[in-house]
C-alpha cells in the first residue's frame, strides 16, 4: 500500500508540473528532446521505431515521428484494443484519428507489429529514475506490451521528470535510455532491480 501511495503521490506531482508548461516551453524543451533522440545511435541504427503520438503536454513527437518517416523508418504508432496495445505502420500521420482516450491513433489495418519487430521503441511516461524504472499512468498498457520487447526502449521526458529513485512494482518494466531536454542517460542493468 505505502508504494501504491508513493507512485500515486509522484505521479500527481509530476502531472502538475507538466500541465503548468507553458506551450512555448512545452515547444522549445521538445525541441531539445527532438535532436538529442536523433543522435543517439539507438535511433540511428534503428529501421523499424515504435514511437507515440504526444498529448496532454507530454514531450512533442509530432516532429518526430515527421523525421522518421522522412528518413526512410518504418514508424508504427499504438491501438488501445480493450486492456492491450498493438502498433501499427503509419505512412502518413493524416490519417489518425481520435481513438481511446482521445489520443490520435493509426486505423486498425489488421497487421499489427509483434513486439519482438522493433529496433527501437520510444516510450511516453509521468516519471522515470536513475535506474531506468518508469511511472506511466497506471492502467499498465505499456508494461504488459513491453514485456515482449527485446529492442531498446527510449523514454522521453522534460528533465524534471527524472528522480533519483522511486518506488516500483514487479510488473513495472524499466526502459533503457533516457532522453531529456539536458542530458541522455542510460542506467545500467544492475541498477534496474525492482523493490518496493
Amino acid at each position: 500500500m505505502a508504494a501504491a501511495a508513493a507512485k500515486k503521490r509522484l505521479r500527481s506531482e509530476m502531472l502538475a508540473r507538466r500541465h503548468a508548461l507553458a506551450p512555448r516551453s512545452v515547444s522549445s524543451l521538445g525541441e531539445a528532446v527532438r535532436l538529442r533522440l536523433a543522435s543517439t545511435p539507438e535511433y540511428a541504427a534503428a529501421r523499424t521505431v515504435a514511437l507515440y503520438w504526444a498529448v496532454d503536454n507530454e514531450v512533442p513527437t509530432a516532429a518526430i515521428v515527421a523525421d522518421a518517416l522522412a528518413a526512410g523508418k518504418s514508424v508504427c504508432l499504438p491501438r488501445v484494443n480493450g486492456r492491450s496495445l498493438s502498433f501499427h505502420r503509419v505512412l502518413d500521420t493524416a490519417t489518425l484519428r481520435p481513438g481511446s482516450y482521445g489520443v490520435p491513433e493509426p486505423p486498425d489495418d489488421g497487421q499489427p507489429l509483434r513486439a519482438c519487430d522493433f529496433d527501437l521503441v520510444v516510450v511516453p511516461g509521468v516519471a522515470f529514475d536513475m535506474r531506468g524504472a518508469r511511472l506511466g499512468y497506471g492502467m499498465g498498457y505499456y508494461d504488459r506490451w513491453l514485456a515482449g520487447v527485446s529492442a531498446p526502449v527510449a523514454a522521453l521526458a522534460y528533465d524534471f521528470q527524472v528522480v533519483e529513485e522511486m518506488e516500483t512494482d514487479g510488473h513495472d518494466v524499466p526502459v533503457t535510455v533516457i532522453v531529456t531536454d539536458r542530458r541522455v542517460l542510460r542506467p545500467r542493468p544492475r541498477d534496474r532491480g525492482h523493490h518496493i
